[in-house]
């Protein structure tokens, strides 16, 4: 039996695709970067010169204003993004590509730069399914060809954004897809390794978040790793807990949109106005044991802020991605876990850091459910050295059996069942 795809023409389809993505998040994380610095010295300013910084407080209720409007224009941007990309692959829900394309960067592109612990990855996903929908829209492919080229392009969303091509391939496969073959791995794989190399022409190949002076520990506690799973397990179960009763909370308090959607705005902008430490959505926590980290009760406390943040403006539904929040919440929880041992056991300072990236990928193995994505994304994503892959993927699957224990359904999967009233596999 033969096993060669001999229509080429997906195959350049893909390229096309996978340029035009590339292209596209690239601007959109140059907006975002450029912008945020304008936000930060604003902020520094409104802070010293206006009583409780209202200026910066104005401006976060105006994005939360404009955020309203666009979603009464096109409701599919609200959230991530994640679940319309499930829906377009697994029903027959079609998306207006330019009303989605247009909105959910504009209220994106203002929400990451103020502050908002929010992440990118989820709306990079939708981002680069929708370009690929309005490339593959009315090309002349068969429906099986569409469909591996859709789920592709939302890889190569997530791919372009973090850097990470492993990562988005492994994305599509363990929550799309959940299916493999040889003809997938090509269709899926041109328009990934397309954008992220357009997108690295444009910004460079650095990592998204960078450690400097990473060094791999030589000997590990293999039952401090276990043991750091069990617990990611259980943060992960109550974590996902936290966003179902968050929604339901929400929708039973029937607010007004406007007030919904803007009241996480206010809330941000006052806790950033707090302390400048609260801006984004947390990556550049991620790195503390590597610069001299900060106390135990500090990072605690960073931990429940960003928590707080996260889950306010998440759940109310406003266009926001959960990728970077929840993996600096990981990297808080294995900070706090790794000090705490170094205190107890008087381990190395050095195995903080990598307690905090082992929770990483725990933490993103536990709520999204997919184990190997989390690992490859927080080993793409730092550079950190494979070397060190075994202690990350016991932490990461140990998680993953704990929350399966507890009956954790996967994130995605139970924001699905709270959207359409049905589980996903009854579509």
């Amino acid at each position: 039996m033969s096993h060669k795809i001999s229509n080429k023409k997906p195959w350049f389809i893909g390229v096309l695709a996978g340029v035009l993505i590339g292209i596209i998040i690239a601007l959109f994380r140059l907006s975002i970067t450029l912008l945020s610095t304008q936000f930060k010295l604003f902020i520094v300013y409104a802070k010293n010169t206006y009583t409780f910084g209202w200026p910066y407080l104005l401006v976060m209720v105006l994005i939360g204003f404009y955020v309203t409007f666009a979603v009464k224009q096109e409701g599919n941007i609200g959230g991530s993004g994640v679940l319309q990309v499930k829906l377009e692959l697994e029903s027959d829900l079609e998306l207006d590509w330019r009303k989605v394309l247009f909105y959910k960067l504009t209220t994106m592109i203002p929400s990451l730069a103020s502050g908002m612990a929010i992440g990118r990855g989820g709306p990079s996903i939708q981002l680069g399914a929708t370009v690929g929908s309005a490339v593959y829209q009315n090309a002349n492919l068969t429906h099986e060809e569409k469909t591996y080229l859709f789920a592709g392009s939302a890889g190569a969303g997530m791919a372009a954004t973090f850097n990470a091509p492993i990562a988005g391939i492994l994305f599509v496969f363990e929550e799309f897809l959940r299916h493999s073959s040889r003809q997938i791995v090509y269709y899926i794989g041109i328009p990934i390794v397309t954008a992220t190399i357009t997108s690295t022409l444009i910004l460079g190949n650095d990592p998204v978040i960078p450690l400097e002076n990473f060094e791999r520990v030589s000997d590990f506690n293999l039952p401090a790793i276990i043991l750091l799973g069990i617990i990611m397990g259980v943060c992960g179960a109550l974590f996902n807990k936290a966003i179902i009763y968050g929604k339901h909370l929400f929708k039973r308090l029937e607010l007004p949109l406007v007030i919904q959607y803007t009241l996480p705005f206010l809330f941000s902008g006052a806790m950033i106005l707090y302390d400048m430490n609260l801006f984004g959505a947390g990556d550049t926590l991620i790195p503390l044991p590597l610069e001299g980290n900060v106390p135990i009760q500090v990072l605690i406390y960073y931990l429940m802020a960003k928590l707080v943040m996260f889950l306010f403006s998440f759940t109310a539904g406003i266009p926001a991605g959960m990728f970077f929040p929840l993996l600096s919440i990981g990297a808080l929880i294995g900070n706090i876990y790794g000090s705490s041992l170094a205190v107890v056991l008087g381990g190395p300072d050095l195995a903080i850091m990598h307690y905090s990236l082992m929770a990483m990928a725990a933490f993103f193995a536990t709520i999204v459910r997919a184990p190997l994505t989390g690992i490859i994304l927080v080993i793409e994503m730092t550079s950190a050295p494979v070397s060190w892959t075994l202690p990350v993927l016991l932490a990461a699957y140990t998680a993953d059996i704990t929350a399966e224990w507890l009956g954790s359904d996967p994130i995605y999967d139970s924001l699905m069942e709270l959207l359409l009233g049905v589980k996903p596999t009854e579509l």
